[in-house]
């Protein structure tokens, strides 16, 4: 579903923690899944940004909303700075609806799309 990886020398140094998102559906459920793990990882670490990177999803759902609004609850409530990457197709599509959402926007650097498959 998906896999933590903060133990290279970059993420150490930057203080970033990078959520490889594998679910090809990625699911209010799935995400909930990850993020109360993510949430016990930042217990043990000093970490100011999570990347979500969700290059192997293919499309969110049914409840796509709710998947966006669950993470911008997490950065809030756990005050860290949330970025996603690899946007493409329908994900991509569904963070667009947000384009005046700065909090989905400021997430979402226009170099993190990538073409549709």
């Amino acid at each position: 579903m998906c896999r933590m990886i903060n133990n290279t020398n970059d993420a150490i140094r930057s203080n970033t923690l990078l959520i490889k998102l594998e679910a090809e559906i990625l699911t209010s459920a799935n995400l909930r899944t990850t993020l109360e793990a993510a949430r016990k990882n930042l217990g043990a670490n000093a970490v100011q940004n999570i990347i979500f990177d969700f290059s192997d999803v293919k499309q969110i759902g049914p409840q796509w909303t709710v998947v966006w609004a669950m993470i911008i609850d997490f950065g809030r409530t756990m005050n860290v700075a949330c970025h996603v990457e690899s946007l493409a197709g329908q994900p991509a599509a569904t963070a667009s609806l947000f384009r005046r959402s700065r909090e989905i926007t400021s997430m979402i650097a226009p170099t993190t799309l990538r073409p549709a498959a």
